[in-house]
């Protein structure tokens, strides 16, 4: 089977508010319709993850899948704002996504996502509203505890901490504020494991 392998092909998905996502398709190119890997990330198909892409959407190819490569909305080279990481507006886009897919000539109607950080937390989100036609999802460094588990969540406390740290030095806080909200992340810092100074 060859493979669709030119770096520069986008596509665009048109949302039902107006607003297009990009996209990189990876096809065989035999004119059949296939069932369809759907990768859904906020870093730049064009150049962040390209080189990446290139290896792992063609390798799906070569195994019998179509397979697709989405930059979130406001992130790469899709319109829109960038509101939040895992947002209402990502996964309800992310559903519109599959609903394109679903009715392009090279689906077979059965979808499945991948991911890594990012792409599994967009893709147990997804799979949770029980869209139609996703019927599989394939999740590395996984997990349903973004409290616990995730890493975001994790160096924005220690980035706080930090800025707590060095503000002691420099800004005045009321001793109750700077007690018990300090006393609080210092906490939640423990929990995760983190030293509350320097990280």
């Amino acid at each position: 089977m060859s493979v669709l392998t030119n770096l520069d092909d986008t596509i665009w998905i048109d949302l039902p508010d107006g607003r297009q996502l990009s996209a990189r398709l990876w096809l065989p190119k035999t004119g059949h319709s296939y069932p369809v890997i759907f990768e859904y990330l906020p870093y730049r198909k064009r150049n962040g993850t390209a080189e990446r892409d290139a290896t792992t959407h063609a390798h799906f190819v070569k195994h019998g899948y179509a397979s697709i490569r989405v930059d979130i909305a406001g992130t790469g080279d899709s319109y829109g704002q960038f509101d939040d990481e895992y947002s209402e507006q990502e996964l309800t886009d992310g559903e519109a996504v599959l609903d394109w897919i679903s009715s392009q000539d090279w689906c077979d109607g059965s979808i499945g996502m991948i991911g890594i950080s990012w792409g599994e937390f967009n893709a147990l989100q997804l799979a949770f509203r029980r869209p139609p036609f996703l019927k599989a999802i394939v999740t590395v460094a996984s997990t349903t505890d973004r409290y616990a588990d995730d890493i975001h969540f994790a160096l924005r406390l220690c980035s706080i901490i930090i800025f707590l740290d060095q503000a002691d030095d420099q800004v005045r806080f009321t001793g109750f504020l700077r007690s018990s909200f300090s006393a609080r992340l210092r906490s939640i810092a423990t929990i995760w494991n983190f030293r509350a100074e320097g990280c």
